[in-house]
């Protein structure tokens, strides 16, 4: 089994908190998610009425989604489906060009603009959220886990932990754990 297909989850203690500077970071990450979020928001007519402008717009944004799209799922939602997320995702947006092909004429029209929007907006949102709630809380390891952590902490139970897999945050909480002892 592949490092980035395995879920590598740990015991609630097991990863350092982060401290000041891997919170800082994660605001920041979060206000860069928020940002992309606003763009969509903005622009969102041209996505989903343009989408073959959209994706030149939006590559950077549309290439950090399919790498950590999966993460996002199965970390976020404590679930492991492997792949599947993205497989899913890129089959609906396949499905979605064909019916724009169909009805439009064109590849990439409104049902292609629509799931891609939809992407988007929901991996945007989540990521950026999650980010926001990781840097306030000082959840450890991956924050995708923010969500979880929270729910956890109010429900008085210990959350599952998980590196964060996609990034250098994991080794920036661990050189911030030694440098504070």
């Amino acid at each position: 089994m592949k490092q980035a297909d395995a879920l590598q989850w740990r015991p609630a203690g097991t990863l350092p908190r982060p401290g000041w500077i891997g919170r800082l970071v994660r605001l920041g990450l979060a206000g860069l998610c928020l940002y992309v979020l606003s763009e969509l928001i903005r622009y969102w007519s041209v996505v989903l009425l343009h989408p073959d402008q959209a994706m030149r717009g939006f590559v950077l944004p549309i290439l950090g989604m399919l790498w950590v799209f999966n993460y996002v799922v199965n970390i976020g939602f404590g679930v492991s489906w492997r792949r599947w997320p993205l497989f899913a995702l890129l089959a609906a947006f396949a499905a979605a060009c064909a019916v724009s092909r169909l009805l439009y004429g064109d590849w990439l029209a409104e049902p292609g603009g629509a799931v891609l929007l939809a992407a988007l907006g929901y991996f945007y949102a989540h990521l950026g959220v999650s980010f926001l709630l990781a840097a306030a809380f000082a959840t450890p390891g991956c924050e995708m886990r923010a969500l979880p952590h929270l729910i956890a902490t109010f429900g008085d139970r210990d959350p599952a932990e998980h590196p964060c897999p996609a990034g250098f945050l994991h080794r920036l909480d661990q050189w911030e754990a030694t440098r504070r002892s």
